[in-house]
């Protein structure tokens, strides 16, 4: 169901009405009511309020000329359903054919489309293993900038920093830093070795 040119009340009564006469499944579109609809006004965010709002998928009906930038953004925020007028040409006589999209603009847009639906991945956010090598030598660790002895008082920008362990032995993540300052090495540390739990006492 388009939302073009709705307020909540419309959409409000239109999603009851259709329910209480049998209706079941629905998906919400949300639609600027303007042929052509410049980007500036297909308010993309609506789609992820219409979806909290009325519990129901939701889509986008575009109507701007533009094959790519609202598809793929309404899909990004979670639009299940894209509407655009198609035409063979342009110059075609009638109302919608200057503003709809030709056979080569919709193959563009289902490739952009696809594109975006790769890119958002899950919403988990967890260390990918294609990410593991690069944070192994370059998320910042606590690390010796000298040589410790046992017994060495530990101090940062002294003797220990937060930098990046690139090849050597990886220390602490940098919110232990509080508790390692001012404790002494429980053992010889070498110039760039990371500083580890059980190293100060």
């Amino acid at each position: 169901m388009s939302t073009g040119g709705a307020n909540h009340d419309d959409i409000r009564w239109a999603i009851d009405h259709f329910r209480s006469n049998g209706g079941k499944d629905i998906t919400l579109m949300q639609c600027t009511a303007k042929y052509p609809a410049p980007l500036s006004m297909l308010n993309l965010l609506a789609i992820k309020d219409l979806a909290t709002r009325y519990g129901v998928p939701t889509g986008l009906s575009d109507h701007s000329r533009d094959p790519v930038t609202g598809p793929a953004g309404a899909v990004a925020l979670g639009a299940s359903a894209i509407e655009k007028h198609f035409t063979l040409h342009n110059m075609l006589p009638g109302p919608d054919h200057a503003f709809a999209v030709t056979p080569d603009e919709l193959k563009l847009m289902v490739a952009a489309i696809r594109k975006m639906e790769e890119a958002l991945g899950v919403a988990d956010k967890e260390v990918l293993d294609e990410e593991l090598e690069l944070r192994r030598y370059a998320q910042r660790t606590i690390q010796a900038t000298c040589d410790i002895r046992k017994g060495d008082t530990l101090s940062e920008g002294v003797n220990i920093d937060i930098l990046r362990p690139g090849k050597q032995a990886r220390g602490l993540h940098p919110r232990f830093l509080n508790d390692i300052e001012g404790k002494r090495a429980a053992r010889d540390i070498p110039l760039g070795d990371g500083v580890c739990d059980g190293d100060y006492e």
